[in-house]
C-alpha cells in the first residue's frame, strides 16, 4: 500500500508463471490491481515501456524502456554482466532492466549513432539488474552466496539543456 501510484508497469516473474500454469491464479494481475499499475509483458514476462517527454502539447522527445524478468544460469563470474550487456547490444532501449538475477548491477554504456540530421552523436544507454527486495539473504545463503549489498537503483528522467530526455541512474543503500 506504501507504494501504490508509484509504479509504471509490472512484469510477471517465475514465480507467477509457475502459479499461473500450475495454480490458474495470475498473481501478477492481482498484484497489479492493488497497485493501481498496468500489467506489462504478460506471457513473456518482458515488455517495453515508452515515456513520451511533453512541452506544450508537443512531444519533445521519449525515453524507450525494456524490462525483462530475465533467467537463471551460468556461475562464472561476470555472467550477470554479460547477459545485462548482451541485452543492451540486442534491444534499442535507453534503460534495460533485468530481474531475476540475484546481485544488483549497473551498467552505462555509450554508443554511437546519426541522429535525425546525420551527424553522429553519442549517447549512454543504462543497463539495470533489479535484485529481488523480500527475502533476498535467505536465497543466495542457501546457494552458498553472500548478501547483495543492501540498495536499489534509481532512475531519473530529466531533460539535458536542448530540452532533450536524458537518463541520470544511481545506486541507493537503504
Amino acid at each position: 500500500e506504501p507504494t501504490r501510484g508509484k509504479w509504471v508497469g509490472l512484469i510477471p516473474g517465475n514465480h507467477e508463471l509457475v502459479a499461473r500454469r500450475d495454480y490458474h491464479i495470475d498473481v501478477a494481475a492481482i498484484i497489479c490491481d492493488r497497485l493501481g499499475v498496468p500489467y506489462l509483458g504478460a506471457d513473456e514476462a518482458c515488455g517495453w515501456l515508452r515515456i513520451s517527454m511533453m512541452d506544450n502539447g508537443k512531444s519533445r522527445g521519449a525515453v524507450d524502456i525494456f524490462a525483462i524478468h530475465g533467467w537463471g544460469g551460468g556461475e562464472l563470474r561476470g555472467s550477470d554482466a554479460l547477459k545485462l550487456q548482451r541485452l543492451l547490444w540486442r534491444k534499442n532501449a535507453d534503460l534495460v532492466a533485468v530481474g531475476h538475477l540475484h546481485r544488483g548491477m549497473i551498467f552505462p554504456e555509450q554508443v554511437e549513432y546519426l541522429n535525425r540530421r546525420g551527424t553522429e552523436e553519442t549517447r549512454t544507454r543504462w543497463g539495470v539488474i533489479v535484485p529481488p527486495q523480500i527475502g533476498k539473504h535467505a536465497y543466495l545463503a542457501s546457494r552458498g552466496g553472500n548478501a547483495p549489498a543492501p540498495g536499489y537503483a534509481v532512475v531519473t528522467i530529466h531533460r539535458d539543456h536542448d530540452r532533450t530526455p536524458k537518463l541520470s541512474v544511481s545506486l541507493e543503500l537503504f
